[in-house]
């Protein structure tokens, strides 16, 4: 079977795409990649058939397949009703790619107090779109969503009003409508081409056009052909719903519209989630220059770039965008995620403004955000560095800036630069007694990942700049640094910022702890899991105890005797309340104390 070709797409479809939100959901082949448009795979379309995905959804969907002759009657409207309604399409001909509108006769095929489905006349027939199909979509739509969802039983649209807020309701008649409409996107099954999915049009919204192109109606399009049904494969409407969840979502900002394109394709993108179906594939991870922003900007630059003109480049920007979504869910819930569509704020402040109730800060999340990518583990310190979502179990990032293989090779000093919002991992693999020296011109934080010989999980330590030492012997030591600050507290134009790292290696197994030290805690203050970490410079019989602020005994932690050397604990709080605890480390004749926060 042949694939696709790609390149079709001229940047006149780009400008298309600017105003009706059409590139969230095209669907072009990519030769170097595959990549994951919610429940479609772009780069294995098939030049005679569409894969069948309906397994991308997870359990089956358990339809009602309601009768259409049951469907509600409204004042206003009923099932069998014709109207026309103008669809934004656009053409290749032969003077090229052309952008108008179309008057296309439609059959109201499904309503009720949230919805109306309504199916082009040319396509509601056998072979095309069936009642069974328009049945299937309305199950999905109005009563029932996958395995995953927020609530299976609630259907798309009263997960999205639910969570995201509501949609403007221009004439109001408090239902959106779907319309099931072949769009006219340069698809041809012989030739190659995209399809685009679906969309949503501001300009249905704006009854006050000097033009005559408004449906004046809260209103989204999805694609029947090849959408929903294709040539040699079977009618498929779950292929659709995820440009639903996505396009819904859309339809609902343009009641609030305050948040950047990065931030509103991202809403549309964890909807998709949220609603159960599935995340892309973060392919973006594997290029260092894209997790760490050093790249060619389009509209806005550093963490919100958005590159409307490049196609490639702009699917990518679709992950970044997902995934630091995604990552927020998993911090702070979908509610809290979902309000974002709502916020008055933009840029950073939207997410302060989400973050602040779980009591974390918009710079330790962000950083946070980097680890969880390189490691992903969702039982390492109560998933703080993990996705415990399956949608993103796949998440891994391999685009390293730089990997020293053996202990030998030493760097000397090496100079980076970081865009505002991402991040570079270095890695020194099979390292004993690893000295790391930092500088910079402040605003970027760093994590060590360390994989210590015979661990069994990974270790995350926050590092001040300067000299740090890694005593013993690692598969890895990986460092995680993260520009968080914008210069000149300017988001629209971040900059980046600078820093440099040099090694120094003993080459012997000798440790280089030389005394006694209770480091201290990370992350300091926690929600509800942090890790202590203390080293000791001889083998010794090691005690340590958590206090309450007055001084009463919560827990002893660890009791035993340690071999010499670096050491680490994680202490959970779940029962505890909000406050200032204190733990104890006595080893030999060394006793310390030290203070941490539990915010909850």
């Amino acid at each position: 079977m042949k694939q696709k070709a790609c390149g079709i797409i001229t940047f006149s479809l780009f400008i298309l795409f600017q105003n009706i939100h059409a590139q969230d959901n095209i669907y072009l082949p990519d030769s170097l990649s595959l990549l994951k448009f919610g429940t479609h795979i772009c780069g294995t379309m098939i030049l005679h058939g569409i894969p069948d995905l309906a397994e991308d959804h997870g359990e089956s969907l358990n339809f009602k397949q309601n009768s259409l002759s049951q469907m509600v009657q409204s004042a206003d409207a009923s099932v069998g009703d014709l109207r026309e309604f103008y669809v934004f399409n656009y053409k290749d001909s032969d003077g090229g790619i052309t952008q108008e509108y179309d008057e296309i006769d439609f059959e109201l095929s499904y309503i009720d107090d949230v919805v109306e489905i309504w199916v082009e006349k040319d396509e509601l027939k056998e072979g095309k779109i069936t009642q069974e199909i328009v049945d299937t979509i309305m199950d999905a739509l109005v009563n029932k969503t996958p395995e995953g969802s927020y609530d299976r039983d609630r259907g798309i649209i009263n997960i999205n009003k639910k969570l995201f807020g509501d949609p403007p309701n221009v004439n109001n008649s408090d239902r959106v409508k779907i319309l099931l409409v072949d769009i006219q996107d340069g698809w041809d099954p012989d030739n190659g081409g995209g399809f685009i999915a679906g969309f949503f049009n501001p300009n249905d919204l704006n009854p006050a056009l000097p033009t005559n192109n408004s449906n004046e109606a809260d209103i989204i399009y999805i694609d029947t052909y090849p959408g929903i049904y294709h040539e040699d494969q079977p009618a498929d409407p779950l292929r659709s719903l995820n440009t639903v969840a996505h396009e819904y979502q859309h339809l609902i900002h343009a009641n609030y519209g305050h948040l950047i394109t990065f931030q509103n394709e991202a809403q549309s993108e964890i909807a998709e989630v949220i609603n159960g179906y599935n995340a892309r594939n973060m392919a973006y991870l594997n290029d260092k220059e894209e997790i760490s922003g050093n790249v060619t900007s389009g509209s806005g630059s550093g963490l919100y770039r958005w590159r409307r003109s490049d196609m490639h480049a702009v699917l990518l920007d679709y992950q970044r965008a997902g995934l630091l979504h995604g990552y927020l869910n998993e911090r702070v819930g979908a509610e809290a995620t979902a309000r974002i569509t709502k916020s008055k704020d933009s840029g950073k402040n939207a997410y302060i403004s989400a973050l602040s109730n779980a009591g974390i800060d918009w710079p330790e999340f962000l950083a946070d955000f980097y680890v969880a990518n390189l490691i992903n583990n969702p039982e390492l310190y109560d998933n703080q560095f993990g996705y415990s979502n399956p949608k993103f179990s796949n998440v891994g990032a391999t685009g390293y800036g730089r990997i020293y293989p053996t202990p030998e090779e030493n760097p000397g000093e090496k100079e980076v630069s970081i865009t505002y919002g991402g991040a570079i991992y270095t890695k020194w693999q099979n390292t004993t007694n690893l000295r790391l020296n930092i500088s910079d011109d402040g605003g970027i934080w760093y994590y060590a990942v360390t994989r210590p010989k015979d661990a069994t999980s990974d270790r995350v330590e926050k590092l001040d700049k300067g000299s740090t030492t890694f005593s013993g012997s690692f598969d890895f030591i990986t460092l995680v640094a993260v520009n968080i600050k914008e210069k000149n507290d300017n988001e629209e134009n971040p900059g980046s910022r600078g820093y440099s790292y040099s090694t120094s290696n003993t080459g012997d197994n000798k440790p280089l702890v030389s005394k006694y030290k209770l480091v201290g805690n990370y992350p300091n203050p926690f929600n509800p899991t942090t890790t202590i970490q203390y080293n000791l410079p001889e083998t010794a019989h090691v005690r340590i105890e958590i206090y309450d602020i007055k001084g009463r005994k919560i827990k002893t932690l660890l009791n035993k005797t340690q071999d010499e050397g670096s050491h680490y604990e994680t202490f959970k709080a779940r029962n505890l309340a909000s406050g200032v605890y204190l733990y104890q480390l006595q080893a030999g004749d060394y006793v310390q104390i030290k203070k941490m926060m539990l915010v909850k």
